[in-house]
Order: C-alpha cells, then sequence, then structure tokens
C-alpha cells in the first residue's frame, strides 16, 4: 500500500506541477474599472549592451504564442519629488519593445481583440521605442525591485500618433503588465503595432 500511495502522491504531484507550468505561461487580461491591463509571462532577462537589460517575453493567448523582446536600463532614478514629476529621471526614447513579423502579426490580434478594435493596416512594427519615466520616489534596481514606468509613443508629436500608458516590470514574478492609461488611446494604439515604420 505504502508503495501505491507513493506513486499515486507523484502523480497528482506531476499533474499540479503541469498545470502551474502552463498557467505562468498564459498572457492574462485585466479589464476591471473598463481599462484593458495585459499582463505577459517573461521567458528571460539577460545584459545588453553596458547598463541595459533585455528581457524575452513569451505568453499564449486563446492558443497562440506570442513573443518579442523589451529593453530598459537596469537601474532608475526617482521619477516623483515633492513638487511633481522629476524631469531630470527621465529615458527619452529609452525603452525598446522588439518584435519579428509573426508575432507583430499576433500582437495586433492580441491587442485589437482586448480592446475591441479592427486594424486598419496588415503590415505590422518591429520595433516600438518609448520614452519613459518612473513612478517612484526612490531611485530602483529593475532586477530587484517592482517598477511602474509611464511611458510616451511620438512624445515629440512628429507622427500624429502620440500615446501613453503604463508598463510595470516585476521579473521576481516573472511579468511585464502593458496597463492601459487612457481608452482614448486605444485607437492610436493599434494603428501604431499596424503600421510598419
Amino acid at each position: 500500500m505504502r508503495f501505491s500511495f507513493k506513486y499515486i502522491h507523484l502523480f497528482f504531484y506531476l499533474i499540479f506541477y503541469s498545470f502551474t507550468m502552463a498557467q505562468s505561461n498564459i498572457i492574462s487580461i485585466n479589464t476591471e474599472g473598463g481599462f484593458a491591463d495585459i499582463t505577459f509571462p517573461v521567458l528571460s532577462v539577460e545584459t545588453f549592451q553596458n547598463d541595459r537589460i533585455k528581457i524575452n517575453i513569451s505568453g499564449e493567448y486563446n492558443e497562440e504564442k506570442i513573443e518579442f523582446s523589451f529593453i530598459s536600463k537596469e537601474m532608475f532614478k526617482a521619477g516623483i519629488g515633492e513638487n511633481g514629476l522629476i524631469n531630470d529621471a527621465v529615458e527619452f526614447q529609452g525603452i525598446r519593445v522588439l518584435i519579428d513579423d509573426k508575432n507583430g502579426r499576433s500582437l495586433v490580434n492580441l491587442f485589437s481583440t482586448v480592446y475591441g478594435i479592427k486594424p486598419d493596416h496588415s503590415s505590422f512594427r518591429t520595433e516600438i521605442v518609448f520614452t519613459a519615466i518612473p513612478m517612484s520616489k526612490a531611485p530602483a534596481n529593475i532586477k530587484s525591485e517592482l517598477i511602474r514606468l509611464k511611458v510616451f509613443y511620438d512624445d515629440q508629436f512628429e507622427r500624429d500618433k502620440y500615446f501613453e500608458m503604463f508598463i510595470i516590470i516585476d521579473l521576481k514574478s516573472k511579468t511585464v503588465e502593458f496597463s492601459e492609461k487612457d481608452i482614448e488611446y486605444r485607437k492610436t494604439i493599434i494603428k501604431v503595432l499596424s503600421t510598419s515604420l
């Protein structure tokens, strides 16, 4: 009986482990409060060009696998002071999202499904560059602390495609969340994702 119980216990442990691993690879959507927040699982983290790191993201949504990379500084200054945002903490075009053609299509499909907006174009962005400011009152290391960034696309208003969102990086939990700031930016986000440079 001991022999049988041991292997039954192992069997259920393997089922639980497989389920947990499968769940950790799922892209999750939160639409509470009318805003859409999309959380991606982190596959790996690597050093990239001196003081920067490359966060490799891989997850599934509706059985479709989506992979891309996120390049960021490792150390961030405090972004909020007594009088509001600190200009010196702004990282001008300091955040890069790298996407290949296949995953570009999948990423557009994901955002357009969540936002309920059909893309106007059939091409796909392979790189998105953001200006960012950390929403924290103290310096932080992205590898060891949760960091909430407010990011801006087309912050110089050169392409008439300006939008804002929050990106929340939690490498301890192995997640990167793209959090919606304003619903009015949805059409622009889809336009940017579905238009090549």
